[in-house]
């Protein structure tokens, strides 16, 4: 019975992932004092450790970092369809 649960789960997962890769995908990210964006996922961040990172990756609690370095906090990131 555990294994057919299982099976259940990998196959609905796998379906997701072919609905999902044909439509573009995008992260919407609110950030610093509440300012918010939405942009593909693909995006390049950098942190204020200098370590880069796509739009993909970004977490609650992360800090970004601005034009003249001074760390932004992400505060909200979540998926959804481009606009």
């Amino acid at each position: 019975m555990k294994y057919l649960i299982i099976a259940s789960l990998f196959i609905a997962t796998q379906s997701w992932a072919f609905a999902e890769a044909d439509r573009e995908m995008c992260v919407y990210v609110n950030y610093g004092d509440s300012r918010e964006m939405v942009i593909p996922q693909d995006k390049i961040f950098m942190l204020s450790s200098g370590k880069l990172v796509p739009a993909s990756r970004l977490m609650p609690g992360m800090l970004l970092v601005d034009p003249s370095g001074n760390p932004i906090p992400v505060n909200t990131v979540s998926p959804q369809e481009c606009p």
